[in-house]
């Protein structure tokens, strides 16, 4: 295990300063326009609305921003076949995962929970996340290629959420609003894991 950490800082350290583009996203961005969505000439809706609305565009997209920088190591960089021999892809992905979940959990500290909707919302958007790293995972060793991965990562994040009935099991859309958002949820981990699984078994055999 401590391999694998040391191997998500190097990753991080080799990052930069793009390394910061997820927190300025989470930090900066996301409260500032759930603020400014309240200030809108429209009808205004209250600031716990408008950061349900926010998070679900933004969250997804730049929970793998990490695992995009650090798989384009493994696929693009030089020196990239002792990184995909040592292994430990599966592992590295799940450290940045956490670590993602944990860099984008204070942002919702500071709304209004008492109804319980702000722990719901991060609960969502965990799964949502997780998912998304499923399908980054796949679509980058299946085609070999992390602007494949980029592209899939979008494409779904717009299908995710989407309100087109035919494809209601697989958007994490259909966790919004909905009391009982675990039962949508559910789903949505089985196929986040399915990804993962996928991912990992063609990373292998990318050896």
């Amino acid at each position: 295990m401590s391999k694998i950490l040391e191997r998500c800082y190097l990753q991080a350290k080799n990052m930069k300063w793009m390394f910061f583009i997820p927190l300025i996203v989470f930090y900066i961005l996301i409260p500032l326009m759930a603020y400014a969505y309240t200030l809108g000439p429209r009808t205004p809706e209250d600031i716990n609305t408008t950061l349900v609305d926010v998070s679900y565009f933004y969250v997804p997209v730049f929970s793998v921003w990490w695992l995009y920088l650090s798989l384009k190591e493994y696929l693009e960089g030089e020196g990239n076949e002792l990184l995909v021999m040592s292994g430990g892809i599966g592992a590295m992905s799940a450290v940045f995962f956490c670590a993602t979940v944990i860099s984008f959990s204070p942002v919702f500290l500071f709304y209004d929970n008492s109804m319980g909707e702000i722990t719901d919302l991060f609960l969502q958007m965990t799964v949502a996340s997780f998912l998304m790293y499923g399908v980054v995972l796949a679509a980058a060793f299946a085609f070999r290629s992390v602007a494949v991965a980029i592209l899939a990562a979008l494409c779904y994040a717009i299908l995710g959420t989407s309100t087109v009935e035919e494809f209601s099991l697989i958007e994490y859309g259909s966790m919004q609003g909905s009391v009982m958002w675990f039962h949508e949820a559910m789903p949505l981990v089985v196929l986040g894991t399915v990804f993962w699984v996928y991912g990992i078994l063609c990373s292998r055999r990318y050896r």
